[in-house]
């Protein structure tokens, strides 16, 4: 039962198998146009009605289908009132703004066709064709929910302080229609607009920000939104480029995603407390090679209005004794780290034997036998690093305290690379007892960029296992900072300030930023822009999308982003620094989202796995004939 402070959760479902057509719609030379109708979205939305109603119990919940009737296949069975058009999805889009209130949670799903149209007057500047979601009475001369009137509203949605939630299971791009391939819509289908395509519309104005970034997404429905400002989240079956199937599942037709986000909630012990990007990597296991996406908070747990500050889960293969992980040395990898599995039982640790640039490889337990296994998700567990660390915990600090340290930092950190001494060492961290029982940790000048302790931090003598925490945190954030490639990619990265004729060093707060990437190779790079935040976090900058853009040979891309200082972080005259950085690959694409970090005040909430793995080292084993480099540049700011 909800209470006056609890958020609600406000549900529209919308599913088109039947597409109707009465000739008054025109394409440029074939004549009336009309869409294939398709079989499995109506199930698309009873099986998300089943796990909404079983995990979530929402507030309210609006269903709005299309499907034939038992006599005449070319007329609906439901009420016009329930049919998902153009006038009925506003109206209940209308009522949730109306209703809908700070902290509650509004969910979009959408399955039918989506399709490329014509632009119109009110289309955003600058593009031919308006990614679209195509409504049950589009062929008979009626709207169809255009991407960037979506996003309106759901704007509208979210400036009431609502998150907001999106899952399509369709296509958007011209020609790939949502079905197995035995019926396709022509792919010179061109539907001609008419005057009611432009009824009500407001022209939507030019992006002032980010507009030039707009081109480099992969979803068409993205485009035109300002890169998914805090609060939306969307969840696409395939890639722009790619088609959205449905198939026969357990006795009726489906979509394969939505299918597989159902099975999800059936199989998972967890579910309800998965990240989209988990959730993500299960359903591309699951329906390969067909390609989900997610774009937005994808750090948030499904359904829910809080971010989850856990070791993102890693979707492992295993080939006969082997256990393949997608992340390697880019992504800060090393032989002896260890990972531990989610939803394997009994679970396991497994510990890094071989390393290469994109990938890495850890034996099976003895004994343990790989049938039935194809993959797994898994936790990292401890890191292992790689050059010497030094922890000085001094004579202030009892034996006790030591001991639980030390214990605690180990059941973090892999290896012996890590010592716990009495007597500071340079370049070493320090823990600093105060009077009052609170506790400072220092740290090196070259890894603060200040000579203060870490800020942010709010740790007592009575935490040793917050402070193992904190320090694990901290020498993860070292090795990342470190990373390096001795490959070299023909690339020009720069940052540079808008409208602040005086320069930086410091900049201000709230300075507007704009990084351009020039491709200078041959040929294509992918590119993926990460932030080593001044509150010693790791976050994917752009894309924001768990993904990398890929620049064309010769080609130039920039976005731009503004520096803000966490509330935590406040102080008069203080200085902060961020590291912009550029990782750029070749022939290779990778994800980096597995390697990022909360803000070292959230550490405490990350889900860390309290087990000790065994097995042997070996030495490194480069496979991989694809290459990547990385750019750092710093910025300063007060």
């Amino acid at each position: 039962m909800n209470t006056s402070n609890s958020p609600r959760l406000f549900a529209l479902l919308v599913g088109v198998d039947l597409y109707q057509a009465d000739g008054s719609r025109g394409s440029t030379g074939n004549g009336a146009v009309s869409l294939n109708s398709l079989q499995g979205c109506v199930n698309d939305v009873k099986l998300i009605h089943g796990f909404l109603q079983t995990h979530f119990k929402p507030y309210e919940e609006r269903i709005l289908t299309c499907s034939p009737s038992q006599y005449n296949s070319k007329n609906p069975k439901e009420p016009d009132d329930r049919w998902p058009t153009f006038v009925n999805i506003k109206r209940e889009f209308d009522s949730v703004i109306d209703r809908a209130r700070p902290g509650d949670i509004f969910f979009f799903h959408f399955s039918g066709h989506g399709a490329l149209l014509p632009r119109i007057p009110g289309s955003p500047v600058g593009r031919d064709k308006d990614p679209s979601l195509m409504t049950t009475d589009y062929c008979c001369g009626k709207r169809a929910v255009r991407g960037w009137e979506l996003n309106k509203w759901l704007r509208k949605i979210h400036n009431r302080k609502v998150q907001v939630i999106v899952t399509l299971d369709s296509c958007h791009s011209a020609g790939a229609w949502r079905n197995d391939g035995d019926i396709r819509s022509p792919k010179d289908w061109s539907p001609h607009n008419l005057p009611g395509d432009e009824d009500g519309i407001e022209p939507e104005p030019e992006s002032s920000d980010l507009e030039e970034a707009q081109d480099m997404r992969k979803a068409q429905l993205p485009e035109s939104w300002d890169i998914n400002p805090t609060g939306f989240t969307l969840m696409a079956a395939c890639q722009t480029d790619k088609t959205a199937t449905e198939k026969m599942i357990d006795g009726q037709i489906n979509g394969v995603f939505t299918a597989t986000l159902s099975k999800f909630f059936k199989e998972q012990p967890d579910a309800t407390v998965s990240t989209y990007r988990t959730i993500r990597d299960y359903i591309a296991r699951v329906i390969s090679p067909q390609k989900p996406e997610v774009f937005g908070q994808d750090r948030l747990a499904f359904l829910r209005d809080r971010e989850l500050f856990s070791a993102t889960p890693i979707w492992a293969e295993v080939k006969s004794n082997s256990v393949i992980l997608p992340i390697g040395k880019i992504h800060g990898v090393t032989v002896g780290a260890e990972f531990t599995t989610r939803s394997v039982t009994p679970d396991f640790t497994l510990s890094i034997s071989s390393v290469d640039d994109f990938e890495s490889k850890a034996k099976l337990p003895q004994g343990m036998s790989s049938a039935g296994l194809q993959s797994i998700d898994i936790l990292s567990s401890r890191w292992r690093m790689t050059t010497p660390a030094h922890i000085s915990v001094g004579p202030a600090f009892s034996d006790r305290f030591r001991e639980r340290f030390s214990e605690a930092l180990q059941r973090r950190i892999a290896g012996s690379e890590v010592r716990v001494t009495e007597q500071a060492v340079s370049g070493g961290f320090t823990l600093a007892r105060r009077a009052g029982g609170e506790i400072e940790v220092l740290a090196p000048v070259s890894f603060t960029n200040h000579e203060s302790p870490v800020r942010g931090l709010s740790l007592t003598y009575k935490q040793p296992v917050g402070c193992a925490i904190t320090l694990a945190h901290l020498l993860r954030y070292d090795q990342l900072r470190r990373l390096r490639s001795e490959e070299h990619l023909n690339f020009k990265a720069s940052l540079s300030p808008v409208g602040n004729e005086s320069g930086g060093d410091p900049y201000p707060e709230m300075q507007k930023v704009k990084y351009t990437f020039e491709n200078y190779e041959d040929e294509d790079l992918h590119v993926a822009v990460i932030s080593l935040g001044a509150g010693f976090d790791v976050a994917q900058l752009f894309p924001t999308h768990d993904a990398m853009i890929t620049v064309k040979k010769g080609k130039t891309r920039s976005f731009s982003f503004h520096l803000t200082i966490p509330d935590e972080l406040r102080g008069h005259g203080r200085v902060h620094r961020d590291i912009v950085r550029t990782v750029v690959t070749k022939q290779k694409e990778t994800r980096f989202k597995s390697m990022e970090l909360p803000d070292i005040w959230n550490t405490a909430q990350m889900e860390y796995m309290d087990r000790n793995g065994t097995g042997g080292q070996r030495k490194p084993v480069i496979v991989s004939e694809a290459s990547w480099c990385i750019q750092d540049d710093e910025l300063l700011y007060s």
